[in-house]
Parts: C-alpha cells; sequence; structure tokens
C-alpha cells in the first residue's frame, strides 16, 4: 500500500494493489481518518468482494479471503491465485463494510485451518499483545494429525527476568478470543525471527518449531 502526500491542496489518497495490475483499492485522507486502516473502496475496472467458504460473495463484516473481479473484459495478466479469467486475489485476508471499504487483515498463507474452521494469526496476534506480560508474539500453523493442523504461539515475555506462566496466559486469552483461536502451543522465546525488511518470518519460525524450540511449552 502506498501513500501519496498532500501537493499543490491536492488530498493526498492511499493505495492498494500489485504491480501485475496495478491499483486496486484507493481511500482518501479524509476517509482514511474517517475509517482507520482501512485500504478503501475498488477502483474501476475492479470490483471486490470477500469469499465465503464457498466462494461466493460473503455479507458485509465477513472476514475471509479477498477478491477482485476484472470488469474491463480485456482479461488480465496476473497468473497466482486467479479463477474464472476475471477473477483474483492478492493473497490477503481482509473484511469489508457494507459501503464497500475494506480492511486487510492477515495474509492467506499465514491462515491455519483447524477442525475445518479457519483461524487468522493476525487476529490472536493482535488480542495477545494487549496483555501486559507480552512484548511481541506471532503466531502460526503446524501439520496436526487428528486437526489438520493447530496454532502455536511463540511469546516474547515483556520482562525475560519474569517470565509469564504460558498456562495463564492461554487461561487470560479466553477473555479475549473464541476458545478455538487459543493457540495449542504456547511458547516464550527471546526474540522472534524477521526478513530483511522486519517482517516476521512465519517461515522461518513453522521450519524450526518442526525441528526445536528453545523455550517454555504447554500443549492445552
Amino acid at each position: 500500500m502506498h501513500w501519496r502526500h498532500t501537493v499543490h491542496n491536492v488530498p493526498g489518497h492511499y493505495s492498494y494493489g500489485a504491480s501485475e495490475v496495478g491499483t486496486t483499492c484507493m481511500i482518501s485522507a479524509q476517509d482514511w481518518l474517517d475509517r482507520p486502516g482501512s485500504v478503501g473502496r475498488a477502483v474501476p475496472p475492479f470490483e471486490a468482494y470477500i469469499a465465503d467458504e464457498h466462494g461466493n460473495p460473503a455479507p458485509p463484516g465477513t472476514e475471509g479471503p479477498l477478491w477482485f473481479r476484472d470488469t474491463s473484459g480485456h482479461g488480465i495478466s496476473y497468473t497466482s491465485g486467479v479463477r474464472s479469467g476475471n477473477e483474483f486475489t492478492l493473497g490477503e485476508i481482509g473484511r469489508m463494510d457494507a459501503d464497500g471499504y475494506v480492511w486487510i487483515t492477515d495474509r492467506l498463507s499465514d491462515m491455519v485451518v483447524s477442525g475445518g474452521v479457519n483461524i487468522y494469526p493476525a487476529e490472536v496476534e493482535q488480542a495477545l499483545c494487549t496483555l501486559p506480560e507480552v512484548a511481541d508474539v506471532a503466531c502460526f500453523g503446524i501439520p496436526d494429525e487428528a486437526m489438520g493442523e493447530r496454532l502455536v504461539a511463540l511469546i516474547v515475555p515483556a520482562d525475560s527476568a519474569k517470565p509469564p506462566d504460558p498456562a495463564d496466559i492461554a487461561t487470560r486469552g479466553r477473555a479475549l478470543l473464541a476458545g478455538y483461536k487459543i493457540p495449542k502451543e504456547i511458547h516464550l522465546t527471546d526474540s522472534l525471527p524477521r526478513t530483511a525488511v522486519g517482517k516476521l518470518d512465519k517461515k522461518a519460525m513453522r521450519s524450526r518449531h518442526a525441528v526445536k524450540v528453545d523455550a517454555v511449552k504447554v500443549t492445552l
């Protein structure tokens, strides 16, 4: 997403999209202040919708995969995440309000499907980060024979000298999240691996966790 500053008294705006397809959503500075965090509404020739579990447009406020439809009739050159010729996804999870404004909430590749239920790690991370004992957190899925995947949380304590009890974190998390969103494993760690641009490296976490985890663990 890009921010374009005010120039010659022309209000700035946010734009969201990809180099392969250009701008798909846009929001003015004033609209952004009214709807913090939104990437705006779809711009022509695109239409946006949130897909339900069957791939159909979901009701406003529903969280799910964000899809775009190209109405130009010229086709699109984007080759990743395309279906029906003129519909594509940029790999994001989002939600849309009744006025068509879109919020990006997570990456589709990070979504965890546990027991047939979709869990969005970013939502869990945001909730656990509100606990005073938590300085940083990352959640991700690993294979589980019974559930398909199970959610794992790596937590950096706010005070390493007084680390929290993972079981207590899980218990308090139930006041913030639905029960199925509580991580099945919680590990304490000194730091979280990040990419060169500072993003959480979920791939490295999953790989490291599969081999060895030097952390406190609780299985719920």
